[in-house]
């Protein structure tokens, strides 16, 4: 006898849904496949709970560490606005010394036309006021002065004929470094503070316009186009540098 069509279509159907291994099946079912993403899951903010109270515990010792090292850097430099206060003062009386002993007013007056350029002279004087920071218009690392801008920026102004510069009240001389240290920017070692206020003493009719055609003056006007720096110049008649307080006295001779 024939066998039903029906008869052995149950059985295709049969070989079908059951060609798998009835364990795999079991295995691979929803509701065991939800469970092992739970577990998963639970694994996984086990570990995240773990982290966060390791974190929470260090973080009073970091809170400490940090305080300690801010503390100790602002010691520190008070500890160096004290000795430069204090070789300023010896400064001032190896002067008083020196003008006291000297018989020649000649000589007197000469070293008084060399300790100016040099520096080791109070200068005041016409000439420029110049105030950049950094830019607020973009967070591209371009629009942050650097220490090579700020390099730029003194080069065109003694290319300009500038007599004296100081930067934030720091005196300029052929000594002095500019320099980075880390995201801060240091002259002679000490950091500088937002915003960079140079001043120049320099004949405010020609200082301004010699400027802007240095390569330091070209370099802050690319800067201010295209990266948004705030550069302000303005002239003024009476412009004060203070004197380089690292200016030592070296060597002396007794004749």
């Amino acid at each position: 006898m024939p066998k039903r069509v029906d008869a052995s279509m149950d059985l295709l159907r049969l070989i079908r849904e059951e060609s798998l291994e009835p364990e795999y099946a079991t295995s691979t079912s929803p509701g065991n496949r939800r469970v092992l993403r739970l577990l998963v899951y639970g694994f996984i903010g086990c570990l995240a709970a773990m982290s966060a109270m390791q974190l929470r515990a260090t973080a009073p010792s970091v809170r400490a560490e940090r305080a300690q090292l801010i503390q100790h850097i602002e010691e520190a430099t008070a500890e160096v606005d004290t000795r430069r206060a204090e070789v300023a003062a010896l400064g001032e009386q190896i002067d008083a010394l020196r003008n006291s002993s000297l018989s020649s007013s000649s000589i007197s007056d000469d070293l008084e036309q060399m300790a100016m350029p040099v520096g080791a002279k109070a200068l005041s004087g016409p000439g420029l006021e110049i105030s950049v920071d950094d830019s607020t218009l973009t967070d591209d690392p371009n629009g942050q002065i650097t220490d090579t801008d700020l390099r730029q920026l003194i080069n065109g102004l003694w290319e300009a004929g500038a007599e004296g510069i100081a930067i934030n009240d720091h005196r300029l001389t052929a000594l002095t470094s500019i320099r980075a240290a880390g995201s801060a920017i240091t002259v002679d070692y000490r950091s500088l503070t937002h915003p960079y206020r140079v001043r120049a003493i320099g004949n405010p009719r020609t200082l301004p316009a010699k400027f802007s055609q240095s390569t330091g003056g070209s370099w802050w006007q690319y800067l201010q186009s295209n990266y948004g720096i705030r550069f302000q110049v303005s002239s003024s008649k009476n412009v004060k540098l203070p004197a380089d307080s690292s200016i030592v006295l070296r060597h002396a001779q007794i004749r």
